[in-house]
Formats: C-alpha cells, sequence, structure tokens
C-alpha cells in the first residue's frame, strides 16, 4: 500500500512545523539530546512476565518464539511521540521510531524477513495509513532486510478497554496468513507498543502454524495494563 502525502498534510507541516516531543524545540518531532536521553536506559523485558531479559528469551514462560525484545518504556517524550503518531497524524514519526527501534534493538540475522503486525481497518481509516507497516518498512530500510507483510486481521475487536482476558481472547483470533512460510528465514514481527504480549503471541503462533520455524519479535515501548 503506497502512502501519499496529501495536501493539507503538507500545508499543515508548513503551517505548524514539528515541535521535539521532550524539549519542544522548532523544526524535529525528537532532537539528538532528547533521542539519546530516550534510548540511555533500554528497557529489555519479556512481553509476557516483564522479567528483565537481555537475550530476548524468557527462561520461564513458554512462548511460541524464539526472542522477544521489549526496547523502551512508554512515557515521557516517547510516550508523546507514539501518540502524536498514532493520533494526530504525524507521520513523519515513522522515521524517528524506526531510528530509536534501530538503536536499541540487537543485530538480527542476514536471513531475517520482517513483519508488521496489521493495523484494523478502522484504525487505519482513522489515520490515514497503517502506521505499524509504515515502521516495519523503515526499520527494515535501516537494516537492510525485506519487509513482508504476510499477516491479515481475520478479526478487528479494539483492544482499548478489554480486560486482560478479553485481550487474550481478541488477539487468539485476530491474525491469518495465507502464505506459505519459509522454513529457512528468520521472521522478526514488529510492533510500536506491547501491554500484555498477546498480539505478538498470537501473531508468532499464525506465522509457526504457516510454516515458519523460527520467530522473534521487536517492540518500541512497553505499555503498563490498566
Amino acid at each position: 500500500m503506497s502512502v501519499k502525502i496529501t495536501i493539507p498534510t503538507y500545508l499543515a507541516t508548513l503551517l505548524a512545523p514539528h515541535t521535539c516531543c521532550g524539549c519542544n524545540i522548532v523544526g524535529t518531532l525528537l532532537c539528538d539530546n532528547c533521542k539519546n536521553d530516550i534510548i540511555r536506559d533500554p528497557l529489555y523485558r519479556c512481553l509476557e512476565c516483564g522479567q528483565p531479559t537481555l537475550s530476548g528469551q524468557c527462561q520461564t514462560c513458554s512462548l511460541p518464539y524464539a526472542a522477544a525484545w521489549c526496547a523502551l518504556q512508554r512515557e515521557g517524550a516517547l510516550e508523546r511521540l507514539i501518540d502524536r503518531y498514532k493520533f494526530e497524524r504525524a507521520q513523519a514519526a515513522q522515521h524517528t521510531l524506526a531510528h530509536l527501534l534501530d538503536a536499541v534493538t540487537p543485530p538480527l540475522p542476514a536471513s531475517t524477513i520482517i513483519v508488521p503486525i496489521p493495523t484494523i481497518p478502522a484504525h487505519q481509516r482513522q489515520r490515514g495509513y497503517d502506521h505499524c507497516r509504515l515502521l516495519a518498512q523503515a526499520f527494515a530500510q535501516l537494516r537492510g532486510l525485506p519487509c513482508q507483510p504476510v499477516l491479515t486481521r481475520a478479526q478487528h475487536s479494539v483492544q482499548l478497554g478489554s480486560s486482560r482476558t478479553q485481550r487474550q481472547q481478541q488477539a487468539s483470533q485476530a491474525f491469518a496468513c495465507s502464505y506459505t512460510l519459509s522454513p529457512e528465514a528468520t521472521y522478526c514481527l514488529i510492533d510500536d507498543i506491547s501491554t500484555t504480549g498477546a498480539t505478538i503471541r498470537y501473531a508468532a503462533r499464525c506465522l509457526r502454524t504457516a510454516g515458519a520455524r523460527r520467530v522473534i519479535a521487536v517492540v518500541v515501548a512497553h505499555q503498563p495494563f490498566g
């Protein structure tokens, strides 16, 4: 899906230029100083139980993926950046977030294929773009890896306001993959926010069912549930 910058969006950028989400300096969504503040202390934790894990592998949870990193806490400048991207149509934030993700993500195997978590259609219409797909494409470009949107949405429930149990149930029915995946490749799921870990768990399970032998995941930020 190609994304075009509309004339109203272009004019809005000229009339109201971006300000840094950390210090409000004009001209950028995130200045270098605020970026360095965010990535100085990365948060590596299990997406399911929240225990620290530098390797991305939890020793306690039984999971359908080999490794997963949740790199940063959703707070302060990062929270404002994500909110502008998702709710204020600051589409340029795809590149800013991709650079943050690149800065805190360990090296990935050369065989890695980047796979975005698909956004539900209602949110795509609301924002005018699939925010996670754009983020995954920008990250893949930085890493010199292919990006393949092999997952689709089979169920379109909105998670906001749902309980933990409801989120698990919704995620278990959310994804479909109509492709036969290569057992030789590593498939890396990309998402912007993890709350309960259910989205990555069931997206990974869907990829495994489609033939993937090795699935990993990288998420920009952790959002505490509640």
